[in-house]
């Protein structure tokens, strides 16, 4: 993350020393221990942020009929990715990213409080369990209350891809869903994990899964799922209006920090 920040200020000719950064929660802390306020985007916007988990694979739940979609490429990835195509980001020898994982939820000031989440992992909250560390089951409903608890999110960014694919589907995925009750859920982080060419079989795997929860996720309250496939849908922008009465809120609605 230094060497990515300091690429991008370098060529922004923007000077590094400029930069305050600083950690979101404290090294080595529990995931939903430490809840911070970031206040870079004020008056415009407040951010809530905490450390949730990393996806990781945890034995198949038994209380769940899980939906298993292969996880192939499509026929058409080498016309769609052909040979040169970068298919990940150079590390500049500095290695991959590690398994502390940071949820932002972002509150617009005015017109409608227009909101949204982003996680760019998705991990197994029901046992409590991330890709260093199980911490169990009541870390995991910790995490789930701290997103229940937080004002209503109007979009969902969050990673369609769970370590956990092979053995638990898209549960994952889902649970975040039903913690967060999006009107929108923007699959996201449709790499490593998955073949290039492989969004729509999870799309297939994701509305399958969903029908499939227990207890049942109501129809009314599941999300607008706005799949993502690249290369098509990447270079097209995703526009939303907070002024759009869609997104009205009831007035009243306790929450967590200092985004209320």
């Amino acid at each position: 993350m230094q060497t990515d920040a300091a690429n991008l200020f370098t060529a922004h000719r923007i000077p590094v020393s400029s930069v305050d950064c600083r950690e979101t929660t404290s090294s080595g802390s529990t995931p939903g221990a430490e809840i911070v306020t970031i206040s870079q985007l004020e008056p415009v916007a407040c951010i809530t942020a905490f450390r949730h988990l990393h996806s990781t694979t945890v034995p198949t739940d038994p209380t769940i009929p899980i939906v298993q979609e292969l996880n192939i490429a499509d026929p058409r990835d080498p016309q769609m990715y052909p040979p040169g195509t970068a298919h990940s980001f150079p590390t500049s020898g500095v290695g991959g990213g590690g398994p502390i994982s940071i949820f932002y939820q972002f509150v617009m000031r005015g017109d409608n409080r227009f909101t949204f989440a982003w996680h760019n992992t998705t991990g197994a909250l029901k046992e409590g369990c991330g890709l260093d560390k199980c911490w169990g089951p009541t870390v995991g409903k910790n995490l789930t209350d701290i997103m229940q608890s937080l004002p209503p999110t109007d979009v969902e960014l969050g990673s369609m891809v769970s370590l956990g694919f092979p053995t638990n589907g898209m549960r994952d995925v889902i649970f975040y869903n039903e913690a967060l009750l999006p009107k929108v859920y923007i699959p996201i982080h449709q790499t490593n994990a998955a073949q290039p060419t492989s969004s729509l079989e999870f799309k297939v795997s994701y509305l399958k899964q969903i029908n499939q929860m227990v207890p049942p996720f109501a129809p009314e309250l599941r999300p607008e799922a706005r799949w993502m496939v690249d290369p098509d849908d990447y270079v097209k922008p995703l526009v939303y209006d907070p002024k759009d009465p869609r997104w009205n809120k009831p007035s009243g609605h306790a929450a967590v920090g200092a985004c209320k």
